[in-house]
């Protein structure tokens, strides 16, 4: 596959550059600090970049036209190479070829691959330092203390919005706009609008959910009574929790039923991105999501590396049929057989599968989680499963038009109104840039954790106090990391070696002066055809011309955090899906329990001590999982069909 650099003013060689682009293709995988195990010339020299999935197509084009136009030049070391480039030099692995290699794997990747602590792989986090990549493409804007870990660190007393002040995007960090959108079969018979109530504050969010309305149960549209935000009682239960108790609420079975009454029938699942997505994120931000009814989301980060799909808990009471594999067209989902607790992913009648489900892994031939997503909602023919990602699943020409999304208070995701912030689920896709590595402080012991930069030298506390590196080195005051020391990585920071390529690329994708292209094209002349070409917003209509003022989204400050999410429940599972029945299981100090949403330390009297309540017993009208069966419901009422399939204690 050939890169297609967009011709524009600035590019008199685009024949010449098609024939010199340079194909960097693959899956996406974990990331490796060092020798991309992925990348496309022979697993040669790379280094891997984590990052949001949305950005996936955005950021691979990206980097084979900077390629591509650095080969043009000659570079390194031609006449022509003015700027700097990504190529890898003489004695690298794989000369004149691109040291960068763009691995996906979601936003929370990016933020854990930047931050200090960083692990091999964007998971575990352990000890001090810079991460292993300076940059990182999002979906999102950094959580609370995402750019420092907090155990030790008084880096972190610096923070600003629970960020260190010199990561904090700037409007060239922003390449461009997306919008976050439910996702249905394009057909007469589908939902057309979310009704939501806004903030009375920001009119950028929807208000919580109001849990103490009365419940006309049964009564087409009860939801006037019921509920009065739709979406998070759908995706979280009637308090956002995500708690079983919050789930099988009576009120959100009435709430399936209602959303279901637009459909042909009642909806057989909705599907989502997992909890390393930007796109997750999003509505976890905009609509008051604090856990899914599905239980944790780990993907990639999970035991299971070759269906990262199996990984994600499928805990939700709503229990519909299970979309079960089909070789070449659908990668097996968390189901699961509630006798026995264990996974499955077969058409029997007791191996079902939550309402919502999240998705990890890309359906074969298919290479954008939102084109995933929203061909399993315009692939099935009775216009029965939903989902949510990015605005391309609506709007994507692959998909042929099969797919619609519904307006939120009248707004569709048009692009004036992404632009103007008005459309609820708008999101700015950020291209975030951590602070310079620093030098060794030589004043330390070998083997410990060292910083410079700042004020204060070792053992900074107080302001000004910037970002740690470990030094690994334990025989010498030497700092090594992945390009010094070719036989281990000893410094968690990823070395000026790759700290310079990815500088390179950052410039190419934002300076506003040209200085980082060889033609002297302003960043956003570089990255907005790309944009256009996989479906996305651009800033502005010229690219010449930078965002300004807060009618644009993309130059509206200030740039608010995202809100941390609560950790997981227990139970918790990351080596392949849920092993749960709604029993008791056990339990630590104030751990949440998934049950109830209440700690440990303070279960319902009659739990025993160290145990979570059983999510069994559910009061008349709750959801349940097997038509006939006692255990899940109250003494005296049965699970029964209300019809479609959607069970309740009766």
């Amino acid at each position: 596959m050939c890169s297609r650099l967009p011709s524009r003013v600035w590019t008199p060689l685009t024949t010449l550059l098609i024939t010199l682009a340079l194909s960097v293709g693959g899956a996406a995988r974990a990331q490796i600090a060092n020798n991309c195990s992925n990348y496309a010339d022979g697993n040669k020299g790379a280094f891997c970049l984590n990052g949001s999935d949305t950005w996936f197509d955005v950021m691979t084009q990206a980097i084979k036209n900077k390629v591509a136009e650095d080969q043009a030049a000659g570079c390194p070391g031609g006449a022509g190479c003015t700027a700097p480039n990504i190529l890898q030099p003489a004695g690298d692995p794989s000369p004149g070829h691109s040291a960068l290699f763009y691995n996906g794997t979601g936003s929370g990747n990016a933020a854990n691959s930047m931050k200090a602590g960083a692990g091999g792989g964007g998971g575990a986090i352990a000890g001090g330092g810079l991460g292993t990549q300076s940059i990182g493409p999002m979906s999102r804007n950094f959580r609370p203390a995402e750019s420092c870990a907090a155990a030790g660190n008084p880096n972190c007393s610096t923070q600003v919005l629970g960020q260190f002040p010199s990561w904090q995007p700037q409007i060239p960090n922003v390449g461009g706009l997306d919008a976050a959108v439910i996702i249905t079969r394009n057909q007469a018979a589908r939902f057309t609008n979310f009704n939501l109530p806004l903030l009375p504050t920001d009119s950028t969010k929807a208000n919580p959910n109001t849990t103490g309305l009365t419940c006309n149960f049964g009564t087409p549209g009860g939801g006037t009574n019921c509920y009065d935000e739709l979406l998070q009682v759908i995706l979280s239960g009637i308090d956002g929790t995500g708690s079983t108790a919050a789930c099988s609420d009576p009120k959100r079975v009435q709430a399936l039923a209602d959303f279901s009454a637009a459909f042909p029938g009642v909806i057989r699942h909705l599907y989502r991105r997992d909890d390393n997505s930007g796109t997750t994120n999003t509505f976890q931000d905009k609509v008051n999501v604090q856990r899914f009814c599905n239980g944790a989301a780990v993907g990639v980060l999970g035991s299971n590396k070759t269906h990262p799909n199996l990984n994600n808990q499928d805990l939700d009471p709503i229990r519909r049929p299970c979309d079960n594999s089909i070789a070449g067209v659908r990668q097996a989902v968390s189901c699961t057989d509630l006798t026995t607790g264990l996974t499955c992913d077969t058409n029997a009648a007791n191996c079902t599968q939550g309402l919502v489900t999240a998705i990890s892994e890309l359906d074969p031939g298919i290479s954008d989680f939102s084109v995933t997503i929203a061909h399993r909602a315009g692939s099935d023919a009775t216009g029965l499963t939903v989902g949510y990602a990015g605005r391309t699943g609506i709007d994507n020409p692959a998909l042929g038009g099969t797919t619609a999304g519904p307006f939120i208070n009248t707004n569709p995701p048009t692009d004036a109104l992404v632009r103007q912030d008005v459309y609820l689920l708008s999101r700015r896709l950020f291209i975030q840039r951590g602070p310079a590595l620093p030098s060794l402080d030589s004043s330390v012991t070998p083997g410990t954790t060292v910083r410079s930069n700042a004020a204060g030298g070792a053992n900074c506390a107080a302001p000004p106090c910037t970002e740690r590196v470990t030094n690994l080195n334990t025989t010498s005051n030497t700092l090594l990391c992945p390009d010094q020391d070719p036989t281990g990585n000893k410094c968690t920071g990823g070395g000026t070696k790759q700290r310079n390529f990815e500088d390179a690329l950052f410039a190419w994708m934002t300076d506003t002066g040209g200085s980082g292209s060889q033609q002297g094209a302003p960043g956003r002349c570089n990255v907005d055809p790309i944009m256009k070409q996989f479906g996305f917003l651009t800033c502005t209509d010229d690219c010449t011309t930078p965002p300004s003022g807060s009618s644009n989204l993309c130059s509206k400050t200030p740039f608010p955090t995202i809100p941390s999410t609560p950790a997981a429940c227990t139970p918790t599972s990351s080596a392949g899906g849920p092993t749960w029945n709604y029993g008791q299981v056990a339990c630590t100090g104030t751990n949440v329990c998934c049950s109830n949403n209440l700690a440990c330390n303070a279960q319902p009297a009659g739990t025993p001590a160290g145990f979570c309540a059983a999510a069994t017993g559910r009061p008349v009208n709750s959801s349940c999982s097997a038509a006939g069966g006692q255990a899940e419901c109250v003494t005296g009422s049965t699970c029964t069909d209300l019809g479609g399939g959607l069970l309740a204690c009766q």
